[in-house]
């Protein structure tokens, strides 16, 4: 049962609960409530205990609130307007059906006396027909009243005169203008403002319409300069996470700072140039895709005319999953507009939607029906921008984890877990054959297909089993996106290859200072001094810049610093293997295993021959084969968790 906080507050506040404990009481208050609902609830004393627990933090709430002062409480008044408590309870629905029968009959009563009131109302319409003569006489003299001019600051500038003044005149011509403007009811209108100019040469604005009648706008009047330093304050302010009320409180101090409701103003007109609305499931925020394409296309053509001269839009959706608490996941969906510059700069990543969820396929499906059904629309559709037209080609990317999720795919454990081919785990290692994206004779995935087996009709669909098509377990996300334009990001397969290859290292240089062993580890201490290659390996990567320790955790596990992303590019560009105390046969060779990974890698993020990449990975893929020498097979602990390479 959802029940507003708002009506859970006003209970507690209107009754005898305020100042005792609910303990002893809550019977009470669950009646309070019921006629304050017009429902009935059956509660036990644990669902009762429930609800006193959130009651007992709404009274201390606000207690503290209103100790802090009338505007934090007041504050605290305005989100109970929509919050929401979810009492787990039952409705009694007798005692609800003969509380509407005894409304009926009030109801009926109401409308008795409502009768008679007419009655009333019609003779006393025409005793006021008699008034209405008086009361003109009267409002012509208020009028009159208030177009007289003040006596005091006639012959002054309005500039020269006290603030307090300066108010009193404002208030005067607001008045003044409301008057002579009141013709303008007969005609359904209503004034908002009168644009004017001073007599120092500046225009200004008299506003008509009171702050809580209406909001008031005065952005359109704000100066280049005024624009500038109000996009400047929003920029510290939001960049050192400085509250409204902070600053609010600081420009009460220092009034050549703009004030706050100036800048709430300007940020709100910010605001409404953007279309932010709530995905289908309510999980999270989206854009439209077709309406942000056609404002990121018209700023590049406009800064490019000669963009995508063959006029094909290569558009790239990319998903990535982040874990910001405890319990709290988020997944972020972008595009990229692969034929501009700025596709591999943060400035070329324009976001889509977030969504409050962890990276589970049948939470995105609900999430995401708005976006799968742009991308079905847009996809080899032609899109007129300006004077141009462009054909829309889609192309899905994202981290590994993402791709399996929006392909179907079972896992990373799972047998068959590549995306591209039907290759099996087992099959991995075997460099002797060879796969194919496109050829089905040679293990490419044509088709991802979801087969269900029947079990008679007696049975519901939620209980049969999907039977594992080579690891495809639900339907495509995007199935108009074809399997040749799922792009595997390349910073993730960095990344992780770059995991391996340090944990590689690290596995050998723990051999050599013998530390391999978990008894090593007993004592929680690691005495750097007694070994050779670790403290060498600490010392070099500080040397070209990088932080790492190794150390002991509590659970007295081997462990050492997790490099980020450009701490890692620094490792593979300028590590030099012979530092770190191994035998010189040995440093060449873990040496060239990392020298031609970097080369890889640098022709990955260039225009190379395709055939001539195949080579060097074939190769690389060999050289680490044979150069581990059986180092590769070996079971390592890395970061509390035993992986196997392959």
């Amino acid at each position: 049962m959802l029940i507003p906080k708002k009506v859970l507050f006003k209970v507690l506040k209107i009754g005898e609960f305020w100042g005792k404990s609910l303990g002893k009481c809550m019977e009470r208050y669950q009646e309070m409530l019921e006629d304050e609902m017009n429902i009935s609830f059956i509660a036990n004393n644990k669902q009762r205990h429930l609800l006193k627990v959130e009651l007992d933090r709404l009274r201390n709430t606000s207690i503290q609130k209103h100790k802090k002062g009338g505007r934090q409480h007041q504050e605290f008044i305005k989100k109970l307007e929509n919050a929401m408590y979810h009492w787990n309870v039952g409705l009694d629905r007798h005692k609800i059906q003969a509380k509407l029968e005894q409304k009926t009959i009030e109801n009926d009563k109401i409308l008795l006396e409502k009768s008679k009131l007419e009655n009333t109302i019609s003779y006393l319409s025409t005793e006021n027909e008699k008034l209405i003569e008086k009361l003109k006489k009267q409002s012509e003299s208020e009028k009159s009243n208030l177009t007289s001019t003040p006596r005091v600051g006639l012959k002054r500038k309005l500039s020269d005169c006290t603030p307090s003044y300066k108010s009193k005149v404002r208030k005067f011509e607001s008045q003044k203008c409301k008057t002579s403007l009141s013709f303008l009811k007969e005609f359904n209108c209503q004034p908002i403002s009168v644009n004017v100019m001073r007599d120092n040469g500046r225009p200004n604005v008299i506003t008509l319409v009171d702050s809580d009648k209406s909001v008031k706008d005065d952005t359109t009047s704000l100066s280049v300069d005024e624009i500038e330093e109000l996009n400047m304050l929003i920029y510290v302010l939001d960049s050192f996470n400085i509250s409204g009320n902070a600053y609010h409180e600081i420009s009460m101090l220092y009034h050549s700072l703009p004030r706050s409701y100036k800048l709430s103003q300007y940020i709100l007109h910010l605001n409404s140039g953007f279309d932010i609305r709530d995905t289908p499931d309510g999980s999270g925020v989206q854009q439209s895709l077709k309406v942000r394409l056609e404002a990121v296309i018209s700023d590049i053509v406009s800064d490019n005319p000669e963009f995508a001269p063959e006029n094909v839009l290569k558009i790239k959706i990319s998903g990535d999953g982040t874990r910001v608490g405890k319990h709290m996941n988020f997944v972020n969906f972008t595009f990229t507009v692969m034929n501009d510059s700025k596709c591999v700069s943060v400035q070329g990543n324009y976001p889509l939607a977030i969504v409050k969820t962890k990276e589970a396929y049948d939470e995105l499906r609900h999430a995401l029906t708005d976006l799968r059904n742009e991308v079905r629309d847009l996809q080899g559709l032609k899109l007129d921008i300006g004077e141009r037209s462009f054909h829309v080609k889609i192309y899905l990317g994202g981290d590994y984890k993402f791709l399996l999720m929006a392909l179907g795919m079972s896992s990373i454990q799972a047998n068959y877990n590549c995306i591209y081919c039907n290759c099996s785990r087992n099959e991995r290692c075997d460099l002797s054959k060879c796969w194919s994206l496109t050829d089905k004779e040679k293990g490419a995935r044509v088709e991802y297909t979801c087969q269900f087996v029947s079990r008679g009709k007696q049975h519901k669909r939620s209980q049969v089993k999907p039977r594992q098509s080579f690891s495809v377990v639900n339907p495509l996300l995007f199935p108009e996106i074809p399997l040749c334009d799922v792009v595997v990001d390349i910073l993730h397969l960095f990344l992780r290859i770059m995991d391996k290859l340090l944990a590689l290292l690290i596995t050998e240089l723990r051999t050599v200072d013998n530390i391999s062993s978990q008894r090593s580890l007993s004592a929680g201490v690691l005495d750097k001094t007694k070994l050779k290659c670790i403290p060498q390996f600490e010392n070099v990567l500080q040397n070209i810049g990088v932080k790492f320790v190794f150390f002991i955790n509590k659970n007295k596990e081997f462990e050492y610093t997790d490099l980020q992303g450009p701490d890692k590019e620094i490792v593979l560009g300028k590590l030099q293997i012979k530092d770190l105390g191994l035998s010189e046969e040995r440093s060449s060779q873990i040496q060239e295993v990392w020298n031609q990974f970097s080369v890889i890698n640098t022709m990955l993020k260039s225009r190379c021959d395709v055939n001539e990449l195949v080579e060097k990975v074939d190769a690389w893929c060999s050289l680490c084969w044979l150069t581990s020498a059986g180092t590769l097979h070996h079971t390592f602990t890395y970061s509390g968790t035993t992986s196997q390479s392959s």
